[in-house]
């Protein structure tokens, strides 16, 4: 988001997607999401943020065959914005923390010699700003796996 201090207080809807798109977390089955090895942990580490990051608060998430969905709540002390334009990340910023999501998860696949092709780079992410339009994110993500195939993100092939 050009221009918007992603260390400020906001609820994020945010999507990170396999690179090309493949299918590295699983298959949808019957409108359901069975979740391979490497979803499996991807699926635990959202769950995990909250105990490790005490500036977040994950509402809703979902692990797809090729994507994850995080919707979450970033709560930070007021500080002064900080600019970082090549140097490391800014602590508890959502870039940081969704970069160190993406790193845990490469770790562990390949830790674990697993299939993966990686992370696209970056991520989309959109700011919630009231109760309709989180109540529609919320919904969206329960219902994705029985909506896949007409998901924007359903293309791609299994590894």
């Amino acid at each position: 988001l050009q221009g918007w201090d992603d260390l400020r207080n906001a609820c994020y809807f945010a999507t990170i997607c396999v690179n090309n798109r493949l299918h590295a977390f699983g298959a949808v089955d019957d409108k359901k999401m069975i979740l391979n090895e490497l979803g499996n942990f991807t699926d635990q580490s959202i769950d995990g943020i909250n105990q490790y990051k005490k500036n977040v608060m994950v509402i809703n998430h979902l692990v797809m065959p090729n994507h994850v969905h995080i919707l979450l709540y970033l709560n930070n002390e007021p500080a002064p914005k900080r600019v970082n334009k090549f140097g490391p990340l800014i602590p508890d910023s959502l870039s940081s923390l969704l970069n160190h999501f993406k790193g845990r998860v490469t770790k562990f696949a390949n830790k674990n010699s697993l299939s993966w092709p990686g992370w696209q780079d970056g991520f989309d992410e959109r700011i919630v700003k009231n109760e309709k339009t989180l109540d529609i994110i919320n919904q969206y993500i329960s219902n994705n796996p029985a909506n896949w195939s007409n998901d924007k993100y359903f293309n791609g092939s299994p590894l």
